[in-house]
């Protein structure tokens, strides 16, 4: 019975791959438009502003007992609304579009780490 809530959670974490691999692909060939696009970045300031204001909790209020795990998470999110801010007001250059690979790379690599270390 344990097994299969594991599987659930492999499940899910492979369907968010693919949803990130399927808006990547989006953001990288079709033109942005800023005035297109303002309603994302008005969802990924917020977005940012909250996980911060968690983060910034977290520390200030150390009975909260915030799991590491959670902290990061919520750190790449705010990375994350970072560089989909930056993508979306400029022309993406080869070193961007490196930068994000690599911060999907090291992403799922914690991700991965996680779920090693929880079995």
């Amino acid at each position: 019975m344990a097994r299969e809530a594991t599987r659930f959670v492999y499940l899910i974490q492979f369907a968010l791959c693919i949803l990130a691999a399927f808006g990547l692909e989006t953001l990288l060939e079709a033109h942005l438009e800023p005035q297109r696009w303002s309603t994302v970045l008005v969802i990924a300031k917020w977005a940012a502003i909250s996980a911060t204001a968690l983060l910034c909790a977290s520390i200030l209020v150390q009975h909260l007992g915030l799991n590491p795990w959670i902290a990061l998470s919520l750190f790449f999110i705010v990375c994350s609304c970072g560089l989909i801010a930056i993508f979306v007001k400029r022309q993406p250059s080869r070193a961007l579009l490196f930068g994000i690979a690599c911060f999907v790379l090291l992403d799922i690599g914690f991700i991965l780490l996680g779920t090693s270390r929880q079995n």
